[in-house]
């Protein structure tokens, strides 16, 4: 209703500082008629919130999806899935592209082997600060035949180019596209893509995605494609494979525990597991020790009463 929101239930409206502003039921307002509120800050079409330390909040750290404000050059697709997995496999499987042509067959170049992609691409890991940056440019092949009819991407040898931004705890940035050699990137395929993973529970997650591409504008039949083959790999290809490996590692598995063997293409996957995890354990230790603070308080507390209740006390209790 506006800026406020009306409670479907009983009709009462809270206004953003969580106030309740209109009761229907009567002029008087409860005075406990309050609801929690949090910042919120609104870009691209996403809500992003904050539900920790007001004090710590930095709308600086929300990634620029700037594609999703711009109208003019881009047409993109957005939807939601629901996966039986953690976020951080979710973030392993986006920033290790490796196994595209052996997962997604239906995306495979009729003109090139998987080994010939392989030994074609050239990768490069970049750090910075909080977040990394994964390189990794397909050098002077042919696009697969479908992409070029769906995308209209030129005939012939192109670059093709994803260079993925993971900003933790688990969102992804790829910036896609592919063009002639000495063409600038710019001026040839774009398809930028969001990719947002929420944990849910410690084994399944909550993931939101959109793409964009700078080609067949305001298509809407061509928007139900797009979003249908991104769709049908995650579903059918992605998610299955994810949630066998997460069934594998069992409920609280720690990746790293499990001793795995570890590929030159799992560089990124790492890189961002250790950094989440250089980021997650002050706070846990934090946690722990708040609560051990309680634990010993309560045991302070608990020694200024005697072990046995007095006979009158016990009996007065017991009725």
């Amino acid at each position: 209703m506006g800026d406020e929101i009306e409670c479907g239930y009983h009709g009462l409206r809270f206004g953003k500082a969580g106030t309740c502003t209109y009761n229907p039921h009567n002029s008087a307002i409860p005075r406990a008629a309050r609801i929690r509120a949090y910042p919120a800050v609104e870009r691209g079409g996403v809500i992003w919130y904050w539900p920790g330390d007001v004090e710590k909040l930095d709308p600086r750290l929300i990634p620029d999806f700037g594609f999703l404000d711009d109208p003019a050059h881009f047409s993109f697709v957005r939807g939601y899935l629901h996966v039986a997995c953690s976020h951080q496999l979710i973030v392993d499987n986006l920033l290790d592209l490796s196994h595209t042509p052996y997962l997604y067959p239906q995306f495979r170049s009729d003109e090139t082997s998987a080994e010939l992609m392989l030994s074609a691409t050239i990768s490069k890991l970049s750090r910075e600060q909080d977040r990394i940056v994964a390189y990794r440019l397909i050098g002077n092949l042919p696009a697969p035949a479908w992409r070029r009819e769906a995308f209209g991407i030129a005939a012939g040898p192109v670059d093709t180019r994803l260079y993925l931004t993971w900003f933790p705890p688990a969102l992804l940035y790829f910036d896609s596209g592919a063009c002639p050699k000495a063409t600038p990137e710019g001026e040839g395929f774009c398809a930028p893509a969001a990719h947002c993973i929420t944990p849910e529970t410690a084994v399944t997650s909550h993931y939101y995605h959109a793409s964009a591409r700078n080609t067949r504008p305001n298509d809407t039949e061509f928007d139900k494609e797009h979003l249908g083959f991104l769709e049908a790999a995650f579903i059918g290809q992605d998610a299955p494979m994810l949630a066998a490996i997460q069934k594998r590692m069992s409920a609280t598995g720690d990746l790293f525990r499990l001793q795995p063997v570890l590929l030159q293409v799992d560089g990124p996957a790492v890189a961002a597991r250790r950094i989440f995890n250089s980021m997650i354990t002050p706070e846990a230790e934090a946690a722990i020790g708040g609560t051990a603070g309680k634990l010993r308080r309560a045991r302070r507390v608990s020694r200024t009463f005697p072990s046995k209740l007095p006979p009158s006390i016990s009996k007065n209790n017991s009725r």
